[in-house]
């Protein structure tokens, strides 16, 4: 087992050296332009790398890397000065990025005297990884990264200035930051990269030159901040007055980035991915991060803004609809010629409102669903109603009443009675009567003694003829064979014939009296009219008991105010029962029935009529 192993580890070890073969190259070597202030730019030096070539013959630095280059320092004209900068690079790389320690060693010879610096970094596939560190005569510099991201202690010591400090494993600045500058000693206190207080202190005299204290109430919004994130509690995130803004402390920054960039050579030789990768090499650590807390709008507050701007965009949209429907309710100026008894022509100026746009406002108000408007409405029905009159749309005018009669309209003087007076006279001078009828009692606002005597002439002439049906009720009729069945079975073949006063008793001995609630009870929406007559005819021979109500006037006129519209003659209503001998025996019941199709305001629309047939047992039929 042991030996297969081996075997498939050389395979693939000679499998990746094969496609991977290193070469080494030692020579010349012209180092990039860097963010150093001593540019090694266009300086050639001597390098030694190892590396390897991709499918494309690309070169990728893979293995130990050294590179030296001396440098004379000349004046603006090219003469030189004598001085000379040495800088020497080691350090290793994987896969052509910078990858375990890179070290690099500076030496300045000026004026015959020699400074020096080492610049110790750490790296993890091209990012920082690891302690860096810079040191040089009097002065040290000290900072940890983990993956580009800065954490634990840092130390920052010239001659001039000290910086000690520690981050948290985010790159947040924690606990306390400490500057001395000359007798100048300050202490900002973190938590997280939330800043606690900040206090100036003259080292000499011990004096606290300036403090600042973060409030409470800040405080407090970091913590419960920090927690939901923490916890990813984004409910309680989007309902706080707070967020994060994340920043760095620039002063603390830019002192390392500097000092890394002089020493370390970003961009001079490849592979440093924690620079920006273009002329400057701008170092790019999440380092040295401070956290400030800026207003937010929370969630409650964006949806009481975004119900507010709908509010207000609603109110715009409304306004501009009633804006255009107002803009169809401007009547129009002509001029109308008028002629009088003398023949002599006048100008008139009648102002109306087209129907056309009348007809337009009247559907925008109705199509729309972002407002209601009784006032507005009631402006548009009643012009809209005004110009069907104008055009001598009596039928559409009249509808339109009809249709919105318990809407809450308040009609334009006068142009109620006008519309119902004209729908009404034409019924009559169409000759039909009994819907002029029916109309005027629906119209209970409306009254027209002279045209209400009209009708009631019209109708007595008409109904010496006519016979019309209308709803049976069947309470009534099962009432009235229950109470008078011994008498229903033994009278004699033959018609026979009932007259009720206009208290609903009958006026021949023998009879139990209807009662009057059932002679004045509704059939399907009509009534039976008071002083009527009750016909029907005994046939022994046929098993049949056929029920049919009929009454001399049309059902159209059945209505609240029936007594005006009945006289008191020998041509009053008939009703009519046909009775079977054995009655006892079987019932057969034929009804018309109406039914009545209303709207909300109770105004009929449609009656249709049905005919219904049963049979039964007589004790079943009357109890």
């Amino acid at each position: 087992m042991k030996s297969k192993i081996a075997l498939i580890v050389l395979a693939l070890f000679s499998l990746t050296a094969y496609g991977q073969s290193r070469k080494t190259y030692s020579g010349e070597y012209k180092a990039s332009g860097s963010g150093s202030q001593i540019s090694l730019e266009f300086t050639t030096g001597k390098a030694t790398y190892s590396y390897y070539e991709d499918d494309e013959g690309n070169r990728l630095y893979d293995g130990s890397f050294r590179f030296d280059v001396t440098k004379n320092i000349s004046t603006w004209d090219g003469r030189s000065t004598g001085d000379k900068i040495k800088v020497s690079i080691r350090g290793t790389y994987k896969d052509h990025l910078r990858h375990g320690d890179f070290t690099t060693t500076f030496s300045l010879t000026e004026s015959g005297r020699t400074s020096s610096a080492t610049c110790k970094t750490d790296y993890a596939m091209g990012y920082a990884n690891g302690l860096w560190s810079i040191t040089e005569s009097g002065e040290a510099k000290s900072v940890s990264f983990t993956n580009n991201v800065g954490n634990g202690n840092f130390s920052y010591k010239t001659q001039d200035l000290s910086i000690t400090g520690k981050m948290n494993d985010k790159g947040l600045l924690d606990g306390d930051i400490v500057f001395i500058e000359g007798k100048w000693k300050t202490t900002i206190t973190y938590d997280n990269g939330f800043q606690l207080s900040y206090v100036s202190k003259n080292t000499q005299t011990g004096e606290i030159t300036e403090r600042e204290e973060t409030s409470e109430e800040q405080i407090a919004y970091f913590s419960q901040i920090w927690k939901a994130m923490q916890e990813q509690d984004t409910a309680t995130l989007e309902n706080i007055p707070y967020t994060f803004t994340y920043t760095r402390h620039y002063g603390i920054y830019n002192n390392y980035k500097s000092s890394f960039m002089d020493y370390n050579f970003p961009g001079a030789t490849p592979g440093d991915l924690s620079a920006e990768q273009d002329y400057y090499h701008n170092y790019r650590w999440d380092a040295f991060g401070v956290i400030e807390l800026v207003e937010q709008e929370t969630r409650d507050q964006r949806i009481a803004r975004e119900k507010r701007e709908e509010e207000e965009r609603l109110a715009r949209e409304i306004e501009a609809l009633k804006e255009e429907i107002n803009s169809h309710l401007e009547p129009v100026t002509k001029v109308k010629y008028v002629y009088d008894n003398q023949g002599n022509m006048d100008q008139v100026y009648v102002s109306k409102i087209p129907l056309e746009d009348s007809e337009k406002a009247l559907s925008l108000y109705l199509e729309q669903e972002l407002f209601s408007d009784i006032t507005l409405f009631n402006t548009i029905i009643n012009g809209y109603v005004q110009s069907l009159v104008d055009e001598n749309q009596e039928n559409l005018a009249y509808k339109t009443i009809v249709l919105y009669r318990n809407d809450s309209i308040q009609w334009e003087d006068g142009l109620y009675e006008e519309v119902v007076n004209r729908f009404l006279t034409g019924l009559v001078e169409q000759g039909k009567i009994d819907s002029a009828a029916m109309m005027y009692n629906n119209e209970s606002s409306y009254e027209n003694e002279a045209l209400k005597s009209q009708i009631i002439e019209l109708l007595t002439e008409q109904n010496s003829t006519e016979s019309i049906e209308f709803g049976p009720n069947h309470e009534v009729t099962q009432s009235f064979i229950k109470d008078n069945i011994d008498t229903l079975n033994n009278m004699e073949d033959g018609e026979h014939q009932f007259t009720f006063n206009i208290e609903g008793q009958s006026n021949r001995e023998g009879f139990t009296s209807i009662a009057q609630e059932h002679i004045l009870s509704n059939i399907h929406g009509f009534q039976i009219p008071l002083n009527s007559k009750m016909y029907f005819t005994i046939v022994t021979q046929e098993k049949l008991l056929k029920q049919q109500y009929r009454s001399g006037y049309s059902k159209e006129i059945y209505h609240n105010d029936h007594i005006a519209f009945y006289k008191k003659s020998d041509e009053l209503p008939v009703l009519t029962f046909e009775n079977d001998s054995e009655i006892n025996s079987k019932t057969v019941v034929e009804e018309n029935l109406f039914e009545i199709t209303r709207t909300a305001s109770n105004q009929v629309l449609s009656i249709t009529e049905e005919t219904r047939r049963q049979e039964f047992p007589l004790e079943k039929a009357v109890k």
